[in-house]
């Protein structure tokens, strides 16, 4: 097995990390610890800058939105979370730091337990890499339900790849390739940047977020839209319907988060024609009430 990548400095920050946690304990906010491990990365002689703002990751994006709360000697990224445990989002937004400031390592520790979580993020996208049984390599938090691998292409690179925002969620979000405008009482396609290769015996779902009808007046007109197995062309990008139901033009950004997707499982039928069917009846439709 390799060395463990940058041994000496994750030793060092390991050792802040449970010296505030120690002090503080587990039910202190996230700007208590940082200020104290501040003041222990003073003490050790441990360069640092706190809250780097990083890059904007798609054009557009606001300038200053993302900052990770600690860039240490220009080499390794730390992030702090209080809370009852780690997400795929805690994961997958260190990892987004990480190719941001194209660094290798990244610490994410959670202090809101008994006894401290610290987690190694590797970033995939270096040429060096070293493997630990706590370390996390391009993925994220351990997922509620079995993972397959699926191949997909972005359109737009600069847009972030769809995601899981939580360990339990069925779907992912779907991003919105540029900006629209979507007048009232029409219907619109909102490009979502990416082609899906489908695994064989399953279809891709998509649907509106829950908080896109309030938020934006945007429905699925279709209800639920069906992306089959064998759409995956290079011209095969997924698109979103969307039906603007208010009286005002509504507007969406480039990278905006617009619908939700989740993989289904499902069998294709062989006929068996019959005569008839059972004598007994439910009574039709509408026979329930």
């Amino acid at each position: 097995m390799p060395d463990l990548l940058f041994k000496e400095l994750s030793y060092k920050i390991n050792g802040v990390l449970f010296e505030a946690h120690n002090t503080l304990g587990q039910f202190s906010n996230e700007k208590q610890y940082a200020d104290l491990i501040e003041q222990l990365f003073k003490q050790e002689n441990i360069g640092y800058n706190r809250e780097q703002i990083l890059p904007p990751s798609f054009q557009g994006e606001r300038s200053g939105r993302n900052k990770v709360d600690f860039l240490i000697e220009d080499t390794i990224i730390l992030e702090l979370k209080t809370k009852q445990q780690l997400e795929h989002t805690d994961f997958a937004q260190t990892l987004r730091y990480l190719t941001a400031l194209e660094k290798k390592l990244g610490i994410l520790v959670n202090f809101k337990s008994k006894y401290l979580k610290i987690k190694r993020v590797l970033n995939s996208k270096s040429n060096e890499l070293s493997y630990s049984s706590n370390s996390h390599i391009s993925k994220s938090a351990s997922s509620a339900y079995p993972c397959m691998k699926v191949k997909i292409k972005r359109i737009d690179p600069s847009l972030p790849l769809p995601a899981y925002q939580t360990t339990g969620a069925v779907a992912f979000d779907l991003y919105s390739r540029q900006d629209m405008t979507i007048a009232p009482k029409t219907i619109a396609l909102v490009p979502t940047n990416i082609i899906v290769e489908i695994p064989k015996g399953y279809m891709l779902a998509v649907a509106p977020r829950s908080s896109t009808p309030k938020k934006r007046g945007l429905l699925i007109p279709n209800g639920v839209g069906i992306i089959d197995q064998d759409y995956h062309g290079e011209k095969d990008e997924i698109m979103l319907q969307v039906y603007n139901f208010t009286d005002q033009e509504t507007t969406i950004t480039k990278g905006e988060r617009v619908g939700q997707a989740a993989f289904v499982r499902v069998d294709q039928a062989e006929w068996e024609e019959v005569s008839e069917m059972k004598e007994t009846s439910r009574g039709g439709f509408g026979s329930t009430g």
